[in-house]
């Protein structure tokens, strides 16, 4: 049965309104012109929540575990001297023993002897536990996968690619038979293979491990991989000021912007969909097209804009003090909805909302609007991380929310 709407007024701690906003880029935007009515925030909870894909530096893009539309509760708890989550894939060592949790009980769906003094770490569909050896379990059986020496591993479609000082080894997933080896560090992004070695970034074939093709991978340079283009950011003197394409497929080149200096050391670029691409340090934002690559707007960074799609569209979603932006990318400052938060507060971005904890309570923020979904009691300590359904604390002691 659906909830009807709750219409009392949202938490104090968090107010939702429709306000004027400067966001992020809106340092160099256009005249205004006449400002449209904006579209009222819901009072109370809303009946669905959008579809939400988050952005991980290490993970790329992957959809958000969905979040409840009513408040959770402690649900069960687990020992875990280490853990690790990915969406519906919970792995917790504890006594020497690793286990995939199940999300709803907690109850272990396997069990496999972990190595001493193991850590575990989740790796899309993997179980990685690192100890003087690393051993690589499939997270939906507990089947070893590798065993050996590694620095990391990553996957791509029907591969296992296990990285170390010598490049990268690729299994195949079915058989674990080797299919190749190469001396680049390889990665995946969005199907392509691509990696780094010496002076140059490579595509990489899937079937054989060979690169296919390079271009200079100057000191200090960063690269983005689609499955179209390669962007490569590159500059000097610890600075970035330039970004140059190359099409996947051939890896000729499709075009260079020239870009205000940004500081290479905290340098980050993210491509949100095909026509729009944030690239930034900590005092200023670019947004850009990533397939002519024209630049949108520029403008300061005041806070820590975090690229989101919500329902597929591309949106911005930034925290200054105790305010929290939401607005698509190149919005004008009246389209855009703010949230009030505890200063003192942080946040972690789920399937549909955004987790901001302050001591003792935990709030759901919508994506849709920033409004007030729910608001949650958990205790203070340990990390939340969303799991479909809630959230989990970790620590010394597991306790999910659901």
């Amino acid at each position: 049965m659906k909830r009807k709407p709750d219409r009392t007024r949202p938490s104090d701690v968090i107010k939702s309104t429709w306000v004027a906003l400067v966001l992020v880029l809106a340092a160099c935007a256009p005249n205004p012109v006449e400002e449209p009515t904006p579209p009222a925030v819901e009072p109370g909870p809303a009946r669905s929540l959008p579809e939400t894909e988050v952005w991980d530096p290490v993970r790329g893009w992957y959809e958000g575990a969905p979040a409840p539309l009513a408040a959770p509760s402690a649900k069960w708890r687990a020992k875990a001297d280490s853990s690790a989550v990915h969406g519906w894939l919970i792995v917790a060592v504890a006594d020497g023993v690793a286990r995939r949790l199940d999300v709803a009980t907690g109850a272990p769906l396997w069990e496999v002897a972990a190595p001493p003094g193991a850590k575990v770490s989740v790796v899309d569909d993997v179980a990685v536990l690192t100890a003087d050896t690393t051993v690589v379990l499939d997270g939906a059986t507990g089947a070893e996968l590798w065993r050996g020496p590694a620095d990391d591993v990553d996957t791509a479609p029907g591969l296992l690619l296990v990285r170390g000082a010598a490049g990268t080894i690729a299994l195949d997933r079915k058989t674990l038979v080797r299919r190749w080896t190469s001396p680049v560090r390889v990665s995946e992004s969005e199907g392509v293979l691509w990696g780094g070695t010496g002076n140059q970034w490579h595509v990489v074939s899937a079937v054989t491990g060979a690169a296919e093709w390079g271009v200079l991978r100057a000191p200090g340079s960063h690269v983005v991989v689609t499955k179209h283009r390669m962007i490569v950011f590159s500059g000097e003197r610890g600075e970035i000021t330039q970004a140059q394409a190359f099409a996947v497929g051939s890896g000729s080149a499709e075009w260079r912007l020239t870009v205000p200096a940004l500081h290479e050391a905290r340098f980050e670029a993210v491509v949100i969909d095909s026509t729009w691409a944030v690239m930034k340090d900590d005092g200023v934002a670019i947004t850009f097209d990533p397939a002519g690559g024209h630049t949108h707007r520029s403008g300061l960074s005041r806070g820590e804009p975090v690229p989101l799609r919500v329902d597929s569209a591309a949106r911005v979603i930034e925290r200054l003090l105790d305010q929290v932006y939401l607005c698509p990318p190149a919005a004008d400052r009246q389209e855009c909805p703010t949230a009030t938060v505890p200063r003192d507060s942080t946040s972690v971005d789920a399937g549909g909302v955004r987790y901001v904890r302050a001591g003792e309570s935990v709030y759901a923020v919508r994506h849709s609007d920033l409004g007030v979904q729910w608001t949650a009691t958990a205790p203070v300590g340990g990390d939340l991380v969303p799991i479909p359904g809630g959230f989990l604390l970790t620590g010394p002691e597991l306790v999910a929310h659901l």
